[in-house]
């Protein structure tokens, strides 16, 4: 049998871009293609197809890659749920964002560890301490009406700000009429540097109207347990707060004034970490059976058609407490 395989792809320097196979009934063989990005970094998109007589088949990789000390920001639909998804990427670090889901992050990832900070309910979800409740929803029992997750599955509009260089950035839009008391247009922006080990949120809240107290509240989901382990592996700490075991159901206030919370790998020490960088009305640490929930509450909106701005920053990777607060200090002040 004799197979022909053949690579193309833009702007890459392919070796082979065209092989022959002759494969004795019932065998295999192994070919490799080198495929060289000759345009710096960005991603790339080399495409396999396969010929065998009437038989055909192709296939696309999708190669990101990266300069020393650049990030880059590009849309692929990884889980292949037929909408695109947003990733942004540097040499320590990976950022799934799905617009199409809330705006949310599925995967904060580690590339030293493959390590994930997220699980699968996400991180970056946008709730309200108050909502309006549809007619529809009103005679459903109180355990399906009291599991509200804010905006969790809006479809975001989104637009790439900076494709590569020395830093990505993506900038999300949604605009939610049902938020109480007249609707809310929520803008985001994530930006990751090329040589960082965190990216920055840069959010916009513009509430329509006010009438009684209403805030934006920031969820963050993470899991602390395996449901098949007697142990905890993570374990949570805060701004002037030694880490400390998870108890399920235990939920913790912290101060307004909390600069961070986060959490450790007691394995690999490794460190996930939010840090607050605009005023809290408070912060709280939602226990569950092997997760937990960091709800960054914000000042009530005040004024009608007049956003509101708020700045975080999450940390992924090895670090020290001592360092963890001087990021937090050094972008406290702006120095990013």
């Amino acid at each position: 049998q004799v197979v022909t395989v053949e690579a193309a792809g833009n702007h890459l320097a392919l070796t082979p871009a065209l092989t022959q196979l002759v494969l004795p009934a019932g065998a295999d063989e192994t070919l490799e293609i080198h495929a060289a990005p000759q345009g710096g970094s960005g991603t790339y998109r080399l495409t396999i197809n396969l010929r065998s007589g009437s038989y055909q088949a192709s296939e696309e990789v999708v190669i990101a890659a990266l300069a020393k000390g650049e990030a880059i920001a590009y849309t692929l639909d990884y889980d292949r749920d037929g909408f695109p998804d947003v990733i942004l990427e540097n040499s320590a670090l990976r950022l799934f964002v799905s617009p199409y889901d809330g705006g949310r992050a599925y995967a904060f990832v580690s590339k030293a560890t493959g390590a994930n900070a997220f699980n699968s309910v996400g991180g970056m979800r946008d709730n309200f301490t108050k909502r309006g409740e549809p007619e529809d929803l009103r005679e459903l029992p109180g355990w399906t009406r009291s599991e509200w997750l804010g905006l969790f599955n809006r479809p975001y509009t989104f637009r790439i700000v900076s494709a590569a260089g020395a830093k990505a950035a993506v900038h999300l839009e949604y605009s939610a009429p049902d938020i109480y008391p007249q609707g809310v247009k929520v803008e985001r922006t994530l930006t990751l540097q090329g040589d960082a080990s965190y990216y920055l949120e840069e959010s916009a809240l513009t509430p329509a109207g006010v009438a009684e107290p209403q805030s934006y509240v920031l969820e963050n989901s993470l899991t602390f347990k395996m449901f098949n382990e007697p142990e905890n592996f993570r374990r949570w700490f805060a701004q002037g707060h030694l880490p400390e075991e998870f108890v399920s159901g235990k939920n913790v206030d912290l101060p307004a004034a909390n600069g961070f919370v986060g959490a450790v790998n007691k394995q690999t020490g490794e460190i996930f970490a939010l840090l607050s960088l605009s005023p809290l009305a408070k912060s709280q640490l939602a226990v569950h059976a092997h997760a937990a929930t960091i709800r960054l509450i914000y000042p009530d909106f005040s004024v009608k058609n007049q956003a509101c701005t708020y700045r975080a920053a999450y940390f992924f990777g090895k670090a020290t407490g001592e360092e963890v607060q001087g990021l937090y200090t050094r972008l406290k002040s702006g120095r990013e």
